[in-house]
C-alpha cells in the first residue's frame, strides 16, 4: 500500500472513530413498545381523560426505550401528542418515566419538536439529552433540568 492509500485507511479509521462517537438521535416508534405505551397511558390516565374533553382527535403516545443511566433498564421516552392539550406551538408534551422498583417515576417533561438525541456527555451518571439541537438537559439530582445552549 502506498503513502496515500496509508494516509486514506488513517482517515477512514479516524472518521468511524469520531462517528461511533457522535450524538444518538431518538427515534420514537408510533407502533413498537405496545407494553410502555400501556404503562404511559396509565400514568397518564388523568391528563388523556381530560385530553378527550377538549378534542375528538386521539392521543397518540410515540415510545422510545433507552438506557439513560446504563443501570441495565430502560428509561420510557414518551412524545406525546393530540391538540390542544398536549400539543402548542411550540411542539408536544416529552415525558421520560424512570422504573424505580414496581413504580414509575417522571424525570422529565418539556415541550418539544420530537427532536430530542442522547448525548456522549454523561452528568451524574445519566446521559446528557440534546433537545432541537440547541439546549443540553443534564440530570441533577432526581430529575432532568436545563443545562445550556449549545454553541
Amino acid at each position: 500500500m502506498g503513502f496515500c492509500g496509508v494516509c486514506v485507511a488513517i482517515c477512514m479509521l479516524l472518521l468511524g472513530a469520531v462517528s461511533a462517537h457522535a450524538d444518538q438521535q431518538v427515534t420514537f416508534s408510533a407502533t413498537k413498545h405496545e407494553r410502555e405505551r400501556k404503562i404511559v397511558k396509565a400514568l397518564l390516565k388523568k391528563e388523556i381523560r381530560e385530553a378527550k374533553t377538549l378534542s375528538k382527535e386521539p392521543v397518540q403516545i410515540d415510545i422510545a426505550l433507552a438506557d439513560l443511566n446504563h443501570d441495565g433498564t430502560r428509561e420510557i421516552l414518551a412524545y406525546v401528542r393530540q391538540y390542544p392539550y398536549f400539543c402548542g406551538t411550540e411542539g408536544c408534551w416529552f415525558v421520560i418515566f424512570r422504573q424505580e422498583g414496581q413504580t414509575w417515576r417522571n424525570i422529565l417533561q418539556l415541550i418539544i419538536q420530537e427532536n430530542v438525541s442522547l448525548s456522549t456527555v454523561s452528568t451524574s451518571d445519566f446521559v446528557d439529552l440534546i433537545v432541537e439541537d440547541k439546549s443540553v438537559w443534564s440530570c441533577r439530582g432526581a430529575k432532568y433540568g436545563f443545562s445550556h445552549k449549545r454553541p
